[in-house]
């Protein structure tokens, strides 16, 4: 409810028991096409409040006894807010003390997590050492990122989730920038390290990184969502992008208002009319295959217009 700390310059806002299980709605499915919730052997989900819930006040500052202010100042996000000036909070602090319990309340052995979270991990092989005298081990994984260090995300646009439809995901990829293509496959497939190393020769060689990327894509899909859809995936992806045809399935849209900004809302391409402004101003809005120009967001669509936003959202004005 609380979220882990960010580098943000503020903590992120609280959310309600409901808003949680909301969010979590969809993990199990997404999680099931790689984790099997059935069987012999099921994976278990939990809910740390069945745990946290339990705690009393005097049971959290004795958690809180096992860890030190100096410590939790050694977290490389709160120095940075620390040299900016920017607040710490409290409740922060106590997000590590938290994610620790977990450990203890499930009796854990190991832990696995992303590199972000190598921190909260080690708090809780410490609290696993203090209370229960256990060593856990910890394994952390990388972090799928670009040159800057951002990783993707739906603000970015990129964001495969495990439930996409295979031309969706396939699209993402193909919208990754370049330097995340070794780390992709190296990630997010199958492919064995000295096929990786290969194929980054291959870049540094002159070889079209978009060919490059065109492989990734179609291994993504099939280690995701199988052979057959990955094929089908690449084949929509030439024929409707690289040959510039308009897919032959396609939403249609009635808007209430014929106009280009509240089409992109409407349809859900945009979340509001600010981020329609914001893409038509970006280039990245065409009607017709017409781009629309910077500023023109009211610009007037009919019945019969394609209307495409990037390269993966085409509309289909009724």
């Amino acid at each position: 409810m609380i979220f882990y700390p960010t580098y943000k310059t503020s903590a992120r806002v609280q959310l309600t028991h409901e808003q949680v299980l909301a969010n979590a709605k969809n993990y199990q499915k997404q999680a099931s096409t790689i984790l099997n919730f059935k069987g012999d052997n099921p994976v278990e989900l939990k809910y740390n409040g069945e745990w946290l819930g339990k705690l009393n006040f005097g049971d959290v500052l004795e958690l809180t006894s096992h860890f030190t202010v100096q410590r939790m100042l050694e977290r490389d996000m709160f120095e940075k807010r620390k040299e900016e000036n920017k607040p710490i909070f409290l409740h922060e602090f106590l997000y590590p003390v938290m994610q620790a319990y977990d450990s203890v309340a499930m009796d854990v052995d190991g832990e696995v997590g992303g590199n972000d979270q190598t921190f909260n991990m080690l708090a809780g092989r410490d609290l696993m050492k203090d209370l229960k005298n256990k060593e856990k081990f910890v394994l952390t994984a990388k972090l799928l990122v670009d040159s800057s260090g951002k990783k993707m995300g739906k603000s970015e646009g990129n964001m495969i989730a495990l439930t996409d439809t295979p031309e969706d995901m396939f699209g993402k990829v193909m919208s990754w920038t370049d330097d995340m293509i070794l780390k992709g496959f190296e990630l997010c497939t199958k492919m064995p390290m000295d096929e990786v190393n290969k194929i980054g020769k291959e870049m540094q060689s002159g070889t079209n990184p978009r060919d490059i990327k065109l492989r990734l894509a179609t291994e993504v899909v099939k280690t995701f969502l199988g052979e057959s859809s990955a094929t089908k995936a690449q084949e929509y992806f030439i024929s409707t992008f690289s040959k510039k045809e308009n897919p032959d399935e396609m939403p249609k849209i009635k808007p209430t208002v014929y106009e280009i900004s509240a089409l992109l809302v409407e349809a859900k391409v945009c979340k509001s009319k600010s981020e329609a402004r914001q893409v038509i101003d970006q280039g990245g809005v065409s009607v017709n295959d017409v781009k629309i120009e910077k500023g023109n967001y009211g610009a007037a669509i009919k019945a019969g217009d394609i209307v495409k936003k990037g390269s993966r959202w085409f509309i289909k004005v009724k």
